[in-house]
């Protein structure tokens, strides 16, 4: 005897969701004891009723990241793991002897414990998926809150655009490594979703644990979190500079950690590092490492109009709060060498803007697709923006032009109509194929030259060839959704498994 339960209404609302889940299994439970029966949890699920489209979402994200093994961050965590099994023996050596860095994280606690278990291998491997899983579902539930419809093609976007972030190649963001950074920005992703959803305790949490796993990583998530709460109520903002004044109070007086702040590096030490960690000084960072701050903040600004209430107030916090760090690293840092703020690196507040960035272009595209031809223009642009991301001259025009027509649309009315639409898409989809196809002329100078992982021929085709194509085909789905779209995403699912079978674990590389 099977008995059949008739889901009410509430489940389409918000609100009557989590009272209808606490009655239903009370309810499951009483009708079972009073028939006697055994209850077919699964026997209404059909093959047919599960969605393809996050596990393509999925393969695109493992595929374009490929596991690289223990090789540059994940040697230091593994091996301060290795040190505190062996402190008689590797745990003598002087890096770890005069460690003072792996203090401030939990993440050290969490991989000497899987390294006995596991060993070091097995527990890259591990802590490297287990990474990508939260990252993933982090995006996921970030983007939900800034679009209806169409939440997997933003996500697809976010793991597809470039996630490089300050200097060019040391630092990207949702990387595929047995390190804590990605951890805490899956953490500090799901706070701002909850504090968009006006969850300020969830994402307090959420901030908190993230601050457990990497401090510096969390500091864009409490900054963006201070800014919107102190739009909202003023007393935030005055928090913050009694906070700041008593830091500063603290560091005057000489306190520990705090007495950093007015101390000048040895400028022989200084010189070093900007030699072989150039990173740190924004002043040093390449000029193509700026060209990508101008898109992701054109991107945002647009994002963020298209948006309302707290949504609205999160991404422009965002912009804020990444180009601040890096103002503030550049002018205590760089230019009055305080010791504290090179060591907090306050620019790595970039990640979340670079991250915002791409799942904003994800936004653009459903929404300003749907607005006619402006918005079809102003997207090409935004495309025109994202293909040449490291290209100062092509990157900024394109930004101007693109904030200049979607704020102004009433001004530029009529350069804005449908026969200009398609010529200049035509001129986008050329510039960017060509632009793209260069890369493959010169393959083997990439393989020499370019950081471990951006050799990677998974990376070349998903990453940069095929980027905008998957890109543009979500969003086809998330906008027409055409009658043969299931029998095309399970396709496209079987396709991606065969390439992830194929490259992503038989081509991957040995755990060193």
């Amino acid at each position: 005897m099977a008995i059949t339960v008739r889901l009410r209404p509430a489940w389409t609302r918000e609100g009557g969701l989590s009272a209808t889940l606490s009655r239903l299994p009370r309810t499951l439970v009483s009708a079972a004891k009073k028939s006697g029966a055994a209850i077919p949890l699964t026997s209404g699920l059909r093959a047919k009723d599960f969605s393809p489209i996050p596990l393509i979402a999925f393969l695109v994200f493992a595929l374009g990241r490929p596991y690289r093994g223990i090789i540059q961050d994940p040697q230091l965590y593994i091996a301060r793991a290795v040190a505190d099994l062996d402190p008689s023996g590797v745990g003598r050596d002087l890096m770890f002897v005069h460690d003072g860095q792996f203090g401030f994280s939990l993440f050290r606690f969490v991989a000497r414990a899987m390294v006995a278990l596991f060993g070091p291998a097995m527990t890259g491997e591990a802590l490297a998926i287990v990474a990508a899983l939260a990252w993933f579902f982090a995006v996921r539930a970030l983007a939900r809150q800034f679009v209806g419809g169409g939440v997997w093609a933003v996500v697809i976007f976010a793991v597809l655009m470039p996630n490089a972030y300050g200097a060019p190649y040391p630092f990207g963001f949702a990387e595929l490594k047995a390190i804590p950074r990605p951890f805490a920005e899956a953490l500090v992703l799901a706070g701002l979703a909850a504090l968009a959803a006006r969850r300020e305790i969830v994402c307090v949490c959420c901030l908190g644990a993230a601050a457990l796993l990497h401090p510096i990583m969390t500091l864009a998530g409490f900054g963006v979190f201070v800014a919107v709460l102190g739009l909202e109520d003023k007393r935030w903002l005055w928090f913050c500079a009694c906070a700041g004044t008593v830091s500063i109070l603290a560091g005057a007086l000489g306190l520990p950690l705090m007495d950093r702040l007015f101390i000048a590096i040895d400028p022989s030490l200084r010189s070093l590092n900007e030699s072989r960690n150039a990173f740190l000084f924004p002043s040093r960072w390449p000029i193509e490492s700026f060209p990508p701050l101008i898109v992701q903040t054109a991107t945002i600004a647009i994002a963020a109009h298209l948006q309302q209430g707290r949504a609205r107030r999160i991404l422009a916090a965002i912009i804020v709060v990444g180009l601040g760090g890096i103002a503030i690293a550049a002018i205590f840092g760089d230019w009055l060498s305080s010791l504290l703020v090179v060591q907090v690196q306050p620019w790595r507040t970039a990640w979340l803007m670079a991250a915002a960035g791409a799942m904003a272009l994800g936004v653009c595209a459903v929404e300003l697709w749907r607005r006619g031809p402006s918005g079809r223009i102003v997207l090409a642009l935004l495309v025109l923006c994202w293909t040449f991301n490291t290209a100062l001259g092509a990157a900024g025009s394109a930004a101007i032009l693109a904030l200049s027509l979607h704020f102004g649309t009433s001004w530029f009315a009529p350069l804005l109509k449908h026969q200009y639409v398609l010529g200049i898409w035509i001129f986008t989809i050329v510039a960017a194929t060509i632009w793209d196809v260069r890369l493959f002329a010169y393959l083997w100078e990439i393989a020499v030259a370019a950081p471990a992982g951006y050799d990677n021929l998974n990376f070349s085709l998903i990453r940069q060839l095929l980027a905008f194509p998957l890109c543009a085909v979500a969003v086809y789905f998330a906008i027409v959704t055409p009658r043969i779209a299931p029998l095309m995403q399970k396709n496209c699912a079987i396709l991606l498994l065969a390439a992830f079978f194929s490259f992503g674990i038989a081509g991957r590389q040995p755990c060193a």
